[in-house]
């Protein structure tokens, strides 16, 4: 597990268009997050927090926190906060723009990575 250093915040988040609306939004962190502090009332899509039965994924790494919601909007602004670190440290309040990927972007993307 990543240490880190008594700061925690968020990377960067990138999201892609499934199908119907849905998006499928990543948040990736600097080390792994507590998965006790992810509630749907601390992360909010375009000012609106997310529906209070939304489901989050992690990965093993601990460090990405992934959810699944419904925009239209070719742009989203994400917020997320009060979310901890596994060290208990509180992470700084975290905006971003972000332009919705569509499911062709992310793979070409992923064939320029591999």
């Amino acid at each position: 597990m990543q240490k880190n250093d008594g700061e925690f915040f968020a990377r960067f988040v990138r999201a892609e268009r499934l199908e119907n609306g849905l998006i499928c939004v990543d948040i990736v962190f600097n080390c792994g997050l507590d998965p006790r502090s992810v509630f749907a009332e601390n992360i909010f899509l375009d000012g609106k927090p997310l529906d209070k039965n939304t489901h989050f994924f992690f990965n093993k790494r601990g460090n990405l926190v992934r959810f699944f919601a419904f925009s239209p909007k070719e742009r989203v602004l994400i917020r997320a906060e009060k979310i901890k670190s596994f060290d208990g440290v509180l992470m700084k309040t975290f905006f971003s723009p972000c332009v919705v990927k569509n499911q062709e972007q992310s793979k070409s993307n992923e064939k320029i990575v591999q």
